[in-house]
């Protein structure tokens, strides 16, 4: 990773630790194997480096996540030892000076910790378990029939009464024996679903419905009938799960024989029948669908669908679904078959089922994460806070609470001046609310909303007042949660681990390295003397310039250059390139690396007091006076300058910190165990 600073371009192995959040579901390579967690591949003074830790900081920091370290060669593998000693060194010299008591670092990591515990404890409590969840039920796939009975909503209420009394007089229904499908086709209010029965055309898996839905059908058998109301924001539902299969994917071809103005249905079939008895006899399907298909979008592939399917979850590029023949038709066969001639709204199909596959599931890993993050973060989010609240003992004393309101302007906010001017001191010394045993008086509350900066533009009706005294609340609530991560979460006392020395070798490293980077004119000159053949002028031309937007006007001024017109009396008066007859049209030098009209002079072989005829310039036509020439040659030390600098504060950097890194070694020895490593390397590949 690099990293910018101070007009430098730095490489750091380790500042990027500082942004652990993408890492935070990782899990350490020494829970997974205990034994690494054993083994000493290096030493610092009496640190040891074990292979676990060494592995960690290879998957995470190089972004190797799926690779072993050890299946490397052994060049690559010490080149990374060198570079996490290096590392671990500077982060050692810091810890060394006392940094970890700098008020400024002691400062940074309690305030990141606060960004970092909140990311990682709603990661660990919420969204993992709940994405684990979803991937579970993936595993499956579902068809389903529904019966529904709408919420009704208009301007003046929400009618949830009228729905819950249709959906329970089904539910009745049911119970007196009547089928499912007979249920759904009188009552159900999903109206497509509903003359089919309830059945819903594709197969479903998590992700794909409302969660109230996904539960239901996840605790309910084939052919069974989920016992209770479900209720979601679009009304309430009974479900009937009809099958339940393990979830496949499947890659197909086909052809398609299509309906159209010379080709009626029958004749189509016919068509297609003929295309299947040539495959079954041995004609290659590829080949047939090239040429007969009517699917432009795959006809050119030979028929194939373009990339792998699934019931659930539609096409893999696109998540677009089958339609129900097609569908049921192709799963029905096994790989390598071909099925019969198919019929769909579309017209006539011929099937191949070529391969099919288990799902990845970790690669839709992501994207239920997404899923779960944009839908039920934030109502699971509050659910936890109002617990954890409970847990502290919060209560707001409603009486209080109102008794405020009513001496506020509730259509008001406290943005207004004197906003708490009828405010009694009998209300000001009334406990608001509780918290972990605090009792709060409004007058405190009072201070905090003039005093704090995000209490600015609280409503003042009690429902805003309320939402306030919780914003207030849940970061306490919060931190007293967070308070034991470290010992509760071994994976987040390594976190805060790394970002303490992501923190320490960002201080010690600006210190010993970047904040000595000063340009020294003396090592600068050294350096350019060795180097300087390589830091030439480009090609370079003195040009002046008419332009006009119209060609008929350029070539007209063109011949009258010609006939000893002069170029600087014209440019003056008349050239239409804005700000420039007050320069005569003159541009100056340019190169013919910056300068389209450098690179016109040199292609045009120009030479000085040349003048070349119009060319199209942008929307324009310009005509060119070449007035001078210069040659590439070899630059001066302050030209070279911006040309050499990179390479010449690199080699500083490098001088510094090798310097310091030497002090550290006199202080801390290093040892690499090559047997070890050896011994690593055997045993994984």
């Amino acid at each position: 990773m690099y990293y910018k600073g101070k007009s430098h371009t730095m490489k750091y192995f380790a500042l990027f630790i500082a942004l652990l959040i993408v890492g935070l579901n990782s899990e350490t390579y020494a829970q997974k194997d205990s034994k690494y967690a054993e083994r000493v591949v290096a030493e610092i003074g009496k640190n040891k480096i074990t292979a676990a830790e060494l592995e960690r900081a290879f998957k995470k920091n190089m972004s190797r996540s799926n690779d072993n370290l050890f299946k490397m060669s052994k060049d690559s593998i010490l080149d990374f030892v060198n570079l996490y000693i290096n590392f671990r060194l500077k982060v050692t010299d810091a810890i060394d000076r006392g940094f970890l008591k700098d008020s400024s670092v002691i400062s940074e990591i309690e305030q990141n910790r606060k960004i970092l515990a909140e990311s990682f404890y709603y990661d660990k409590v919420l969204t993992e378990p709940n994405v684990n969840k979803f991937l579970e039920m993936r595993k499956k796939e579902y068809k389903v029939a529904i019966i529904l009975a709408s919420i009704k909503q208009n301007a003046d209420m929400i009618d949830t009464t009228s729905a819950y009394n249709k959906i329970r007089d089904a539910q009745i229904m049911l119970k007196d024996g009547m089928l499912f499908e007979e249920v759904a086709s009188r009552t159900s209010e999903d109206y497509e679903t509903g003359k089919k029965g309830g059945v819903i055309p594709n197969f479903i898996t998590s992700g794909k419905v409302q969660r109230p839905i996904e539960i239901a059908i996840q605790n309910t058998k084939a052919g069974e009938v989920y016992p209770h109301i479900v209720k979601t924001s679009y009304g309430y539902f009974l479900i009937k799960v009809l099958e339940v299969r393990d979830r496949e994917l499947v890659r197909a071809r086909h052809i398609l024989i299509a309906k159209n103005e010379t080709r009626d249905s029958a004749r189509a079939y016919q068509m297609a029948d003929s295309v299947l008895k040539l495959i079954r006899n041995g004609a290659d399907f590829d080949k047939l669908a090239k040429e007969v298909s009517d699917d432009a979008a795959t006809a050119g592939n030979g028929g194939d669908l373009g990339g792998f399917y699934s019931r659930s979850t539609g096409m893999e590029s696109s998540a677009f679904p089958l339609v129900a023949e097609f569908e049921s038709s192709l799963y029905a066969l096994k790989d390598g078959e071909i099925s019969g001639v198919v019929p769909t709204n579309f017209g006539f199909h011929i099937l191949k089922r070529e391969s099919s596959k288990q799902p990845d599931l970790k690669s839709e890993y992501e994207e239920l994460r997404k899923i779960y993050k944009r839908l039920y973060f934030k109502p699971d989010q509050t659910e936890l806070l109002d617990s954890l609240k409970k847990r502290y003992n919060f209560r707001i004393l409603d009486d209080v609470l109102y008794q405020f309101a009513s001496q506020l302007d509730t259509n008001g906010t406290n943005v207004a001046p004197d906003w708490d001017k009828n405010v009694t001191e009998k209300v000001k010394n009334s406990v608001i609310y509780e918290i972990m045993g605090k009792k709060v008086p409004v007058s405190e509350l009072v201070d905090k909303f003039k005093n704090d900066p995000k209490m600015h533009g609280v409503p003042l009706s009690p429902n805003g007042i309320r939402a306030a005294v919780n914003s207030i609340v849940e970061p306490i609530v919060f931190a007293e949660v967070a308070k034991n991560l470290e010992k509760e979460y071994p994976d987040f006392e390594s976190l805060m681990k790394e970002f303490r020395d992501g923190i320490l070798l960002f201080k010690v490293e600006a210190m010993e390295v970047w904040d000595k980077m000063k340009f020294d004119t003396m090592l600068a000159k050294t350096y350019y003397d060795s180097t300087k053949t390589k830091y030439m002028t480009d090609d370079t031309y003195d040009i002046s310039e008419i332009y006009f937007l119209d060609k008929n006007t350029a070539d007209s001024v063109y011949n009258k250059l010609l006939n000893d017109g002069s170029f600087d009396e014209i440019a003056a008066k008349d050239t239409q390139r804005s700000g420039y007859r007050e320069k005569n049209g003159n541009w100056g030098k340019l190169s013919v690396k910056t300068s389209a009209m450098a690179r016109h002079a040199r292609d045009e072989n120009a030479k000085p007091g040349q003048i070349l005829k119009p060319y199209v310039n942008e929307p324009g036509f310009s005509i060119i006076r070449v007035n001078g020439y210069f040659p590439p040659r070899m630059k001066t030390f302050e030209e070279a300058i911006p040309d050499f600098s990179p390479q010449y504060q690199e080699i500083l950097q490098s001088k510094l910190s090798k310097k310091w890194l030497d002090s550290i070694r006199k202080k801390n020895p290093v040892k690499i165990n090559d047997k070890e490593i050896n011994k690593l390397i055997s045993e994984n590949n």
